[in-house]
């Protein structure tokens, strides 16, 4: 009797130590397939749109006349992978005015717009499985009046110092850069407006008709300064929004 009970005992023990196991190992294959399947159902983020009209750095004369001041115009892009919807932003680079246009079924969008004035445009790319959105590349364009022939620049683009930024001189010194273009491909010159008041100062004669987008001046510790630049193809001319900067001890 002993020893079937100890048979018995055994024969239980080893039961319940294989369902142990079983249960175990039954575990984490699950775990390991949940979160396979939690990996594999994770929605991808939309991708970035590629630009295709207004074209880059060009005068426009394509639209729909609408009045003497502004014309119907058509923009373009290039569809972006895993995106339901698109946003539209063109801003005015003189006024720094935007027109948004939000949730774009397709690949185009017309907005009337006024003429002889640069713009800048960009596409925002969304999805409704996605938190996440992607920005194209920022294109500048300049919308021509009828029978213009020859465009305003654009304006230029501060490139350092960046606005509100705090800059440490360098032997009393800092650079100043900026970037410019033109519709028609023109050589520009350009004037910087540098003072302590408002950036539309009277600027210095060293400071005008420069053929560089890049200026040295000399400069007090502990000021803050205002600039601004002029971008001139010899018939018409453009001007940047106004930068500040702060000098420290150098």
């Amino acid at each position: 009797m002993k020893r079937l009970n100890k048979i018995m005992m055994g024969a239980l023990l080893t039961l319940v130590l294989v369902a142990c196991g079983g249960s175990g190992d039954d575990d984490i294959d699950n775990t390991i397939n949940n979160n396979n399947n939690t990996d594999n159902n994770t929605p991808s983020p939309p991708s970035q749109a590629t630009l295709s009209f207004p074209e880059k750095d060009k005068a426009c004369t394509e639209g729909d006349l609408q009045s003497d001041t502004q014309t119907n115009l058509e923009f373009r892009w290039n569809a972006s992978d895993n995106t339901d919807t698109y946003d539209l932003t063109v801003t005015n680079l003189t006024t720094l005015e935007k027109v948004e246009s939000n949730g774009i079924n397709g690949t185009s969008k017309s907005l009337v717009l006024n003429h002889d004035v640069a713009y800048s445009w960009q596409i925002t790319s969304k999805s409704s499985n996605s938190n996440q959105t992607a920005n194209s590349e920022v294109w500048n364009f300049y919308l021509a009046g009828v029978g213009e022939e020859n465009y305003i620049p654009f304006p230029a683009a501060i490139v350092a110092p960046k606005y509100g930024e705090t800059i440490q001189l360098d032997n009393g010194k800092v650079n100043l850069s900026w970037a410019g273009s033109d519709p028609d491909q023109d050589t520009l010159s350009y004037t910087v407006y540098l003072d302590i008041i408002d950036g539309n100062q009277e600027p210095q004669e060293a400071l005008r008709n420069l053929s560089e987008t890049q200026v040295e001046v000399e400069l007090e510790n502990d000021v803050t300064y205002f600039w601004r630049v002029k971008s001139s193809d010899g018939n018409n001319s453009s001007f940047s929004i106004v930068y500040k900067f702060t000098t420290t001890g150098g």
